[in-house]
């Protein structure tokens, strides 16, 4: 087992499931101690089982990281329970519900900004001196190829866009400090928030992989695999960076090509 994280504490939110569990996955495997954070209860308590018979340093945490006074309590109790601070943070939780502008209500938007940005700057906010103090640290946000383009579900693009602005803005400001942020944007990856989109059409998958430059979907361990890196030493002078891991959707699409030239490629 690689030791590329040993003695370095890693706050994981949205840690219990999907794209979260694959990155909390690849730290344990890595030797890191973890804070595992995820508001679904029911998911930690079956996670907590699985981990007790390993030999992981962990703590979890039962939080709502919209809530600032939650995440700034519960994130202080773990720190001061494993007597240390976090060196790095991996923002995942997140999401998207609304489909199309024309269904969006003002609060169905406050609420995605909400959980999906907004919830990022509370977890900073609660680390952030201690990054100061120790003048290193490491900050990854989960974004979305949506951020970048548009992909349906605007609610969500649209704060993922702002997560894009809001970690660049991290970078230039607190570069001094030997802070480095980054944000990993995913195309389609199979977690549990398409299983609806799955029940309503299960040949989902196979459908849009003809958009995809790869022709296959990302799964949750791809996104780990680029988080990892970014976190480690090996990346030290990359900051500021928006990382699609998305099979070559962003650089273009096959199909698209296709119908334009009406030539096969």
């Amino acid at each position: 087992m690689s030791a590329l994280f040993e003695g370095k504490l890693v706050l994981i939110t949205g840690a219990a499931q999907g794209i979260g569990r694959a990155i909390l996955d690849y730290f344990i495997r890595h030797q890191a101690e973890i804070i595992i954070v995820d508001i679904d209860q029911n998911a930690l308590q079956t996670l907590d089982i699985t981990l007790k018979i390993t030999n992981v340093k962990y703590q979890i945490i039962h939080c709502d990281v919209t809530d600032e006074k939650q995440v700034n309590a519960q994130f202080g109790a773990a720190q001061a329970h494993l007597g240390k601070t976090v060196d790095i943070l991996i923002n995942v939780a997140g999401g998207g519900y609304c489909e199309r502008l024309q269904d969006s209500t003002a609060t169905t938007f406050r609420q995605e900004i909400e959980l999906n940005l907004i919830s990022a700057y509370h977890c900073v906010e609660a680390l952030r001196a201690g990054f100061i103090k120790k003048n290193k640290g490491v900050i990854i946000n989960i974004g979305s190829v949506n951020g970048m383009t548009t992909l349906g579900y605007p609610c969500y693009s649209a704060a993922k866009a702002g997560l894009e602005s809001y970690t660049k803005a991290l970078a230039v400001e607190f570069g001094k400090y030997g802070i480095r942020a980054n944000i990993v944007c995913p195309g389609s990856v199979k977690t549990r928030l398409w299983e609806d989109r799955a029940a309503r059409n299960p040949d989902i998958f196979e459908d849009i992989k003809k958009w995809y430059p790869l022709g296959d979907i990302t799964q949750p361990e791809d996104i780990a695999e680029a988080v990892g890196f970014l976190a480690s030493d090996a990346a030290r002078m990359i900051t500021g960076i928006a990382l699609p891991v998305d099979g070559g959707l962003l650089a273009g699409s096959p199909t698209l090509v296709e119908s334009f030239t009406n030539g096969k490629l």
